[in-house]
């Protein structure tokens, strides 16, 4: 009798753990649908303790964070999904999405080089793929701009010093 009851206390515990958590998933659903983004990532940060592998609910926490502005976590939370995300066809499809918005958070902190690297990515397997081939070529203008900016700023600040050393000598 006490290994039954032990048993259908531990099964409802579970089956009550995962029903919370569903719960709470779909609360995250519902609040992204509704355009609140960021109780929709409170949410789902709370499903990822019991579920911690889910690429599918990672690359929702991903998406949430970068629809709230949080482009650092993510990030994080991309690359977590595509870390977790299993080898058949749908894997390979959310982390193509996962490596496409990872990029996009990284353009979004102007991190251009990691940036690229993403989109890179998805092409080196699905070189048909248009938004990551369209993406690419914007941020390597937008690399071309930061260095062209870049040199201006060393050629401003080079002028600045050697009006700064004729001063001094002047003296």
């Amino acid at each position: 009798m006490r290994k039954k009851s032990l048993f259908y206390f531990c099964f409802f515990s579970l089956f009550y753990t995962h029903l919370l958590s569903f719960l709470e998933e779909h609360k995250g659903v519902k609040a992204y649908n509704a355009g609140d983004f960021v109780k929709a990532q409170e949410c789902f940060a709370k499903v990822l303790p019991d579920d911690s592998t889910n690429s599918q609910l990672l690359f929702n926490l991903g998406d949430a964070a970068y629809r709230a502005g949080n482009f650092t976590q993510a990030v994080a939370y991309f690359n977590a999904s595509i870390e977790n995300v299993e080898n058949n066809s749908s894997g390979k499809v959310l982390k193509e999405q996962a490596l496409f918005n990872a990029g996009n958070s990284y353009v979004q902190q102007k991190e251009y080089e990691k940036a690229l690297e993403q989109y890179k990515t998805i092409l080196e397997s699905n070189p048909g793929h248009e938004r990551a081939l369209h993406n690419k070529k914007v941020v390597e203008e937008l690399l071309k701009q930061q260095q062209k900016e870049q040199e201006k700023q060393k050629e401003q600040q080079e002028e600045q010093d050697n009006k700064d050393n004729k001063e001094n000598k002047e003296k």
